[in-house]
């Protein structure tokens, strides 16, 4: 079986997740999102780097709802900020496509005691759609700065 997945957020850490994507056996990369004009319009591969996995011939768009829709993909690998409520959104977007979400956004972690009217917003929108929304969160201050620091003798 090969799950379909869109990339979603193209930044350092999100080009990480696609690099991983790409490597795996039984991912399929179908689509690629991010609104930074520098990266639509350009091949997924190129962004990876050379030595990178191939992404296929998929071409980074800034418009999610057209990417969504076209790549019907069935898991969103998405990394475009900490913030739950500015990514609110987007979430609600790939939800209502019918894509499952696995996002780095730290607030979606445990929104229940910070933001619990958009947890539970998120939730049902979710449970609506049949798809599961997961935040596994990532604090890249603490990954690439302050752990590094602590683990050098």
């Amino acid at each position: 079986m090969t799950i379909r997945v869109v990339c979603y957020g193209l930044g350092p850490i999100g080009l990480g997740i696609a690099r991983l994507a790409a490597a795996r056996s039984g991912v399929a990369i179908v689509g690629a999102i991010d609104v930074d004009p520098h990266k639509a319009g350009q091949p997924l591969a190129a962004l990876l780097g050379a030595g990178a996995p191939a992404g296929g011939d998929v071409i980074v768009s800034a418009d999610a709802a057209a990417t969504l829709a076209e790549a019907q993909p069935d898991a969103v690998l998405h990394a475009t900020s900490s913030s739950l409520a500015s990514v609110r959104g987007q979430l609600l977007q790939i939800i209502e496509a019918g894509a499952n979400v696995v996002s780095t956004c730290e607030e979606l972690s445990f929104p229940w005691t910070a933001q619990p009217q958009l947890a539970a917003e998120l939730d049902a929108a979710a449970r609506r759609a049949g798809v599961t929304l997961l935040g596994t969160g990532v604090n890249p201050g603490y990954a690439m700065d302050a752990l590094p620091l602590m683990l050098t003798p």
